[in-house]
């Protein structure tokens, strides 16, 4: 801009069309220049660099509509107006094509027509500018986001790694305490051991999986499952803390539940897993209920209902964003994450999530999922006719609970306080007695002590069995199936408590014993997996990196090989590949730190048949052993 006046320049090269367009444009606010040829134009705008051009359609000797890409290549991008003596649409239609922004009739110009389709296009023309920057920027910021996504991923891969590999170590060797005679001090130090290093892994796992939400990387594995075993999973994690906490857990799935649907069981476990964490936190003594309802013909409903001290009112609305802590008065802290990863989570599922709280009455979060489909309804059907059941406590909620469980299922139910039991003239068939803490009174204990037939006792989790004559104890967590189950052996008969053989011992039994190789370049981390082979009567051998198990292998040809994937020499993704190479059957577990989805197929790239996260339970490597037997018989 010269002089604050536009410049303005016509390309013309009739004499009396400029003296017209000049007079039209005297007082106007451009400052005034003209050119006869394109050649002259290109040369006038190096000049006077104009804001706009007037260009005549055809120029003696030269189309100039022709010629517009040129003068458009030379100039920049500068509004054109074209001026023709005709305006077939033919030529509007290419003239548009061409970049041109109006397209104008000399015989109908005048003053007003003239400067109105000039600003017209000065102004579109600066809307157009700034949209191209704001697109520019905005591919910056596009370009710069990819690659922020791209290094948050990297970091993240290599901070999971980081944080497992050691983490690994302290859980698998707890894992191991676990099935060795300890005192009642040291089971203690390894429940302590045990609760804080599972919140560590969840903290990791929380800040993994917001990241592959957000980058769209989380994917869900929909598969059939059975929603009451889904549910007892849970609870059956929380029942030693339960029972430290004075915490009466139970659950109660509706009848009308579906016994299998299909959907993302893991992912479920996940939001369950979370709430009732929260909830034992801030329950100090109390119950915890996990309730499973159908919300209507799709959609089931999950709640997890706590007699806690309650959320603030001015809370509940910020509780599913990130950082926010529900007890900002609490000793426990946690990252705040959790809640936002499960209202994601169920997301996903379809579903949604909320909690209805009251300070000092408890708290209960929900979520909703819309599974793929109910496979089978709840079959589920025992006969309790004629079967009357006295319910024991003076804990109201348990009384409510499991009041409710017998009544859904038709069994004639009485419930008594001690005292009421006590002193009761009524013939027992049989009696739930809640025997926990010690709250009965001895009369009480007497007098079930004297009562024929078995019993069912709820106790405390190192409570023993031994201290209740006729009696089947129940410990925490007091899930409905339990229940049932123990009310139908008693009824059927069955006159003492099943022992059930170990699990480990069971599977060592079944597993053919196989030429096994471990794979790591951390020392503890080998020990760890071979002691845990041992436990199921499993020898192997160990290699320190992949160059030293592809020589291994090439010599042994092993059966199993669990392989780590970052190793220094060479890593577990090129050695898998070699070992490929070779003719065997050899099935390759992935050891790995990282827990991102494209880890997960570069190890299927590179040939391993199986993926096992770290840190490494005892259970994983049963459930995985499990299943490979399955597959081979």
């Amino acid at each position: 801009m010269k002089n604050s006046k536009l410049a303005l320049l016509l390309v013309e090269d009739k004499k009396q069309d400029i003296k017209t367009i000049a007079e039209l444009l005297e007082n106007s606010s451009f400052d005034f220049s003209h050119a006869s040829s394109i050649a002259e134009a290109v040369a006038c705008s190096k000049k006077i660099n104009p804001d706009i051009i007037l260009l005549d359609i055809k120029l003696t000797g030269n189309p100039s509509l022709l010629s517009l890409d040129t003068l458009i290549l030379d100039l920049g991008k500068k509004p054109i107006i074209i001026l023709s003596e005709s305006d077939t649409e033919e030529q509007y239609l290419l003239a548009a094509k061409k970049g041109a922004f109006n397209f104008l009739n000399k015989t109908d110009l005048n003053t007003q027509l003239l400067s109105r389709e000039i600003e017209f296009a000065m102004e579109r023309w600066r809307y157009e500018e700034q949209l191209v920057k704001a697109m520019e920027e905005a591919d910056k910021c596009r370009k710069a986001a990819e690659q922020q996504s791209i290094f948050k991923s990297r970091f993240l891969a290599q901070f999971s790694h980081e944080i497992r590999t050691p983490l690994n170590a302290v859980i698998g060797v707890a894992s191991l305490l676990e099935h060795t005679q300890l005192d009642d001090h040291q089971t203690d130090l390894l429940e302590s051991l045990n609760h804080g290093s599972d919140r560590l892994l969840n903290i990791v796992n929380d800040v993994l999986d917001i990241s592959k939400i957000e980058s769209n990387k989380l994917d869900l594995k929909i598969q059939t499952c059975n929603v009451r075993n889904l549910v007892n999973e849970c609870l059956n994690l929380f029942g030693p803390e339960c029972d430290s906490h004075k915490i009466f857990l139970t659950d109660f799935v509706a009848p009308d539940v579906p016994s299998e649907v299909k959907t993302d069981p893991n992912r479920i476990k996940q939001i369950l897993l979370n709430y009732l964490s929260n909830a034992i936190k801030h329950t100090h003594m109390g119950s915890i209920e996990v309730r499973v309802e159908k919300k209507n013909e799709h959609d089931l409903l999950f709640t997890v209902r706590d007699s806690g001290k309650g959320i603030p009112e001015e809370v509940l609305p910020q509780l599913f964003t990130p950082f926010t802590q529900a007890h900002t008065d609490d000793d426990i802290k946690g990252t705040g994450l959790g809640l936002v990863v499960c209202k994601k989570l169920a997301q996903l599922l379809s579903g949604t999530v909320g909690v209805n709280s009251q300070q000092g009455k408890g708290s209960n979060f929900w979520f909703t999922i819309k599974p793929e489909a109910s496979l089978c309804l709840n079959t589920e059907r025992d006969n309790f006719e004629d079967f009357e059941i006295s319910l024991v406590s003076s804990d109201p909620f348990v009384k409510a609970a499991v009041g409710f469980l017998l009544k859904s299922r038709n069994i004639p139910t009485n419930t008594y306080n001690y005292e009421e039991f006590q002193n009761s003239s009524n013939s027992h068939q049989l009696v739930i007695f809640d025997g926990r803490d010690e709250l009965y009174s001895n009369e009480a204990k007497e007098k079930l002590s004297n009562l024929s037939g078995l019993h069912i006792i709820f106790t405390n989790f190192n409570g023993s069995s031994g201290d209740w004559n006729q009696a089947v104890t129940i410990k925490a967590p007091y899930s409905h199936s339990k229940i049932i189950k123990t009310i139908a052996k008693i009824k059927n008969g069955t006159s003492s408590q099943e022992r059930i053989e170990s699990n480990i011992s069971q599977l060592s039994d079944r597993l053919p014993k196989h030429n096994i190789l471990v794979v790591d370049d951390d020392p503890i981390n080998r020990k760890i997996i071979q002691a845990m082979l041992n436990k199921l009567g499993l020898k192997s051998q160990q290699a320190k990196n992949g160059k030293d198990a592809v020589e291994k292998h090439t010599e042994n040809q092993y059966d199993l090989i669990f392989m780590d994937c970052s190793m220094p020499v060479m890593d577990g993704y090129e050695a898998s590949k070699i070992i490929r190479k070779i003719p065997s059957n050899t099935i390759i577990i992935a050891l790995t730190a990282h827990a991102l989805r494209e880890n997960y197929d570069k190890c299927i790239r590179s040939g391993m048949d199986y993926f096992l996260v770290k840190p490494i339970r005892q259970e994983d490597i049963n459930e995985l052993l499990e299943t490979i037997h399955k597959k081979a018989s």
